[in-house]
């Protein structure tokens, strides 16, 4: 009777599993097909609010919201990046546990909310819109302090305000592979190193040192065969000839598959109880 028992909660458990990660590869594939779409402005907007509108869980709709405001400073719609912006919940992308926040499931949301969006915003010459951002941002960056997308931001900030050494010996640390202590998704490794090879070959340029600069080009000439490099290049006023054309496909790649909601809560509560 006791083993019929534990079967039928296993079997429900499975169900309830099975169930839970079709759903939220279902708003993945959503999620995607919005970033895929960015070039068509009606369209973006209108697959956009259709996943905000079909979104079961507040982590999802937020998801939904930052992608919208990614359309809206990349579209010109400033009252829309107001409105959105004002209506997100950066809080709701943080899954919160026994450990430290995690945030294994929306770290491509806070490359938009710390990154593309304020580099497109700096490029268009909307520091106000930029800088409400980083306002809105506040809290979140202080409680996710040791994330690397955070502590990228705030050297590229310098950058953008012409303060210090406007992130060099940041950018050249992470070049180097001197990151210990700092948290940050494998999948995006790679993505935030190509962005301090850009940053750091501008300011070379800048200074004129054409050594280092050249040392610089083989990456940033592989962030130039991306859509999200050929932005963020765009974005500094940095022209590079990629050694190939980007396809249609590759220029709306989204910057990586996003994690499962189920999974990353898995993540965070091993890593919760690992500490």
């Amino acid at each position: 009777m006791i083993l019929n028992i534990v079967l039928y909660i296993m079997i429900a458990y499975m169900v309830i599993n099975i169930f839970r990660s079709s759903r939220n590869n279902k708003q993945n594939k959503l999620l995607v097909g919005v970033i895929n779409s960015i070039q068509d402005q009606d369209e973006f907007f209108r697959k956009a609010d259709e996943l905000i509108e079909s979104a079961e869980s507040a982590l999802y709709i937020n998801k939904g919201k930052v992608l919208k405001l990614w359309g809206a400073a990349y579209h010109n719609k400033d009252d829309m990046f107001r409105e959105v912006l004002n209506d997100l919940n950066p809080e709701d992308l943080i899954i919160r546990q026994k450990g430290s926040p995690s945030i294994i499931s929306s770290e491509d949301s806070f490359f938009y909310l710390f990154l593309a969006i304020p580099n497109i915003l700096e490029a268009k010459g909307k520091r106000d819109l930029r800088e409400l951002l980083g306002e809105k941002m506040t809290a979140v960056a202080e409680e996710l302090k040791n994330q690397m997308v955070v502590l990228l931001s705030a050297e590229c900030d310098k950058y953008y305000r012409n303060e210090a050494d406007r992130g060099m010996a940041f950018y050249e640390k992470v070049l180097e592979g001197d990151y210990e202590g700092v948290d940050y998704s494998k999948n995006l490794i790679g993505l935030y190193k190509m962005i301090c090879s850009a940053m750091a070959a501008k300011l070379y340029e800048e200074e004129g040192n054409t050594e280092k600069y050249e040392e610089m080009m083989d990456m940033v000439r592989r962030f130039a065969e991306t859509g999200v490099g050929q932005r963020w290049l765009a974005g500094i006023g940095l022209h590079v000839e990629a050694e190939k054309e980007v396809t249609a496909e590759e220029e709306n790649t989204a910057v990586e598959e996003p994690v499962s909601e189920d999974t990353a809560e898995e993540e965070a509560s091993e890593d919760g109880e690992a500490e």
